[in-house]
């Protein structure tokens, strides 16, 4: 056996075996390997030909690239979902569509109407969650999962269309169609025909090897659809939901398994139960080859969505009080997100608590929350944030200029970035 050389000869359809090099020296290892029926054929027609068949052990990088790609992928979320929330608050308030429709505002023509969460709604959230959660365990067959498909599919395909409305938009500026409903704009119809298109194609290869990349853009487009959709109307309602979010998360990974003596109730469901079913409700990236994982790296919706609200909620508190970068909420947060889950990671790597997984929003949350704490207190703008009247209470003489100059406002919100 080569230990440093591969052979000359490597089939397409070889299959790579999981072997952690710290558990086995490389002169212990046993002489088998497992390989795909086809390979095994033409190794067998090989061996009768006097062919010599060797094993190669190849050289696993020490660096998770597919962790990284995660990284970038939650990270990107988050700073886009918080951008243009941000620029659909500013159009909400200011008008940038107006009521008759008479003058629309280029930069608002794909808003999204929003709702505010409330202290009540926050905690009936975490009840709903934890109910939810249960049900998945205990009831998840083949009947549920079909049911999540076709919940995620159908979620999915509004959450892209809104996500491409703007790209196909610029692309097509005032171009209709007149189909016999009526007359309907051609960025809207091809926004959607494009979503039709791309959930089909997930759904009918989801178990390909490259389909992991349509499930988390359309995962993405929701998460971002969402955090269009939902609001926290002040940081006093932050404050009720996040450390919440924090205790569930960590409550369901790591508490509940010593109370019952049996696995993660969460990290279970994540897990697809006992049949593995591949559930759509994760950014997931699957282990590529010569890494050091053995499988995919995974990351709830959750752990976007949550810290995410308080992002936008951040986002538009600058925007309305026409903070600098300096004095910016916003990207503390965002970096206080970089940094969550870095210690997520490193978590991982050091298996903190053992070896069934992370809860994200333990670390995610004291590195997002605490620091708009911490900065809204050294400022002095803690009790106006925590306020019923947070966005309110915007400095008159920015305020009546974004009224006076509104698509132009928008814009300039955007270069500020």
């Amino acid at each position: 056996m080569s230990g440093a050389e591969p052979p000359q000869v490597c089939h397409a359809d070889c299959m790579f075996m999981d072997l952690n090099m710290t558990q086995v020296q490389l002169d212990a290892l046993p002489p088998v390997v497992s390989v795909s029926k086809v390979a095994g054929l033409q190794l067998a027609e090989a061996s009768q030909h006097n062919a010599t068949i060797t094993l190669w052990l190849p050289h696993y990088s020490s660096f998770d690239f597919n962790v990284v790609l995660l990284w970038i992928i939650a990270v990107g979320t988050f700073v886009v979902a918080g951008i243009w929330a941000g620029r659909d608050s500013l159009g909400d308030e200011h008008a940038f569509l107006k009521a008759d429709g008479s003058q629309e505002g280029n930069a608002s023509m794909w808003q999204v109407e929003s709702q505010m969460i409330t202290q009540g709604g926050a905690v009936a959230f975490l009840i709903i969650a934890s109910g939810s959660l249960l049900l998945l365990y205990l009831f998840l067959d083949k009947a549920v999962y079909i049911i999540l498909m076709v919940l995620f599919s159908l979620s999915g395909i509004q959450a892209l269309a809104a996500a491409l409305t703007p790209l196909c938009a610029w692309l097509l500026p005032h171009q209709t169609i007149n189909p016999p409903i009526g007359r309907v704009p051609v960025h809207a119809t091809m926004s959607l025909g494009l979503s039709v298109a791309t959930v089909a194609v997930w759904l009918a290869f989801r178990t390909s090897s490259w389909a992991w990349a349509l499930q988390d853009l359309l995962g993405v487009s929701l998460i971002v659809m969402v955090l269009r959709q939902l609001r926290l109307p002040n940081l006093k309602v932050a404050c009720v939901l996040l450390p919440l979010s924090f205790a569930y998360d960590v409550f369901w990974v790591f508490i509940q398994p010593h109370l019952t003596h049996g696995d993660s109730v969460m990290v279970k469901v994540a897990t697809g139960g006992d049949e593995h079913w591949q559930l759509p409700m994760l950014l997931t990236i699957p282990a590529f080859r010569l890494s050091p994982a053995v499988g995919p790296v995974i990351l709830g919706f959750g752990d976007v969505l949550l810290p995410g609200l308080l992002g936008v909620y951040t986002r538009t508190f600058d925007l309305y009080h026409n903070t600098s970068w300096q004095a910016s909420y916003f990207w503390p947060n965002v970096l206080g997100y970089v940094v969550g889950l870095l210690l997520t990671y490193l978590a991982l790597w050091f298996e903190i608590g053992g070896s069934q997984g992370q809860p994200a929003l333990l670390y995610l949350i004291p590195c997002t929350l605490g620091v708009t704490l911490v900065l809204a207190a050294s400022r002095r703008q803690f009790t106006m944030m925590c306020s019923d009247d947070t966005f309110a209470t915007a400095d008159t003489e920015g305020s009546a200029d974004l009224e006076a100059n509104a698509p132009l406002a928008n814009v300039t919100g955007y270069q500020e970035l």
